[in-house]
């Protein structure tokens, strides 16, 4: 068959978008022999190839999503973004972006030197070795109330977004006190400390009482460090949920571009593939059609942000 054989047949039929680019494929076999360069040819073949592999792809995407609502293409993956985000990979390997990134980093890392830790070298004298004799008690705490006496003054004011969530200071003595009582206490040893575990237990069935119906799903926990600790234990209780009863072995999570940092630690450690989806561009919750096509039966969790960390907006928790 003739190159103008094969592009008169195209002409006259009316073909499927893969049944074209199978006869692109045959074209392009045809045009090889006229192309000098192995080289160009061989970059033109994968090309083309690609994009048959994508259409042949998206025609069974299409298919499991109208019978099975299942997506093999793992939208919001598209093809576009693919590659923008594949020539911005190699572009960014250049020698010239990478010297580029780097005075950028350099650039970011003097701001915080002057910003940040010039403030913490003022404090009285660094120091950075142990001493050959300690430091008396009562000069270690003059230097601390020293300190926090000027550093209260921001977030008693009003001035601080975040990090303090309850300053009354009838509550902070309470804490003080409790601290002190407790401070070499061990929960893993409830044998010595029966109270802790009562504690600790009695937080726990309270909180999930706030956001469940004991009846219906009894919800379990434990106490930690902090919300960084917090979602990363979550993330790997439903990760070894899913492998044990699933054998799920390539989980997958996913979440609006809003969802806490921590989010994106939890999967970097605990081997969890990360699909971050689009914002109500109104609301700035998580677009619900966006988390529907993001699905996959690989999918272990669902994460909602109650309220999100950069705009305070409260995910759609029901619907999701």
């Amino acid at each position: 068959v003739s190159l103008e054989q094969a592009t008169l047949y195209i002409n006259e039929q009316t073909l499927t978008d893969a049944s074209i680019l199978h006869y692109v494929f045959f074209i392009y076999c045809q045009m090889v022999k006229q192309i000098p360069s192995r080289l160009l040819a061989l970059s033109i073949g994968d090309t083309i190839g690609v994009f048959m592999l994508y259409t042949i792809l998206e025609r069974f995407d299409n298919i499991f999503r109208a019978t099975m609502n299942i997506n093999i293409l793992n939208i919001p993956f598209r093809f576009d973004k693919y590659i923008t985000t594949s020539l911005y990979n190699i572009f960014k390997k250049s020698s010239f972006m990478m010297n580029l990134i780097k005075k950028e980093q350099s650039k970011i890392e003097e701001s915080f030197d002057k910003e940040l830790k010039v403030k913490s070298r003022s404090i009285a004298t660094s120091i950075t070795c142990l001493p050959n004799k300690g430091i008396d008690h009562k000069d270690i705490l003059d230097l601390m109330v020293k300190a926090t006496k000027t550093e209260n003054v921001p977030w008693e004011t009003g001035r601080v977004s975040g990090a303090v969530y309850h300053g009354q200071h009838e509550h902070i003595h309470l804490l003080n006190a409790a601290f002190g009582m407790y401070s070499i206490s061990n929960p893993l040893h409830p044998d010595i400390w029966p109270s802790v575990m009562k504690f600790e237990s009695e937080i726990i069935a309270m909180t999930a009482a706030l956001v469940s119906d004991a009846d219906v799903s009894p919800v379990f926990g434990s106490t930690t460090s902090g919300g960084t600790e917090s979602i990363i234990l979550a993330i790997k209780a439903h990760r070894d949920f899913y492998r044990e009863h699933y054998n799920i072995d390539r989980p997958e999570m996913v979440v609006g571009v809003s969802a806490h940092a921590a989010v994106d630690k939890a999967c970097d450690m605990l081997g969890i593939k990360l699909i971050k989806v689009v914002l109500d561009p109104v609301s700035f919750s998580i677009d619900l059609t966006a988390l529907k096509r993001a699905l996959t039966p690989n999918t272990i969790m669902m994460y909602a942000s109650a309220p999100s960390y950069p705009h305070g907006a409260i995910d759609p928790v029901r619907a999701m």
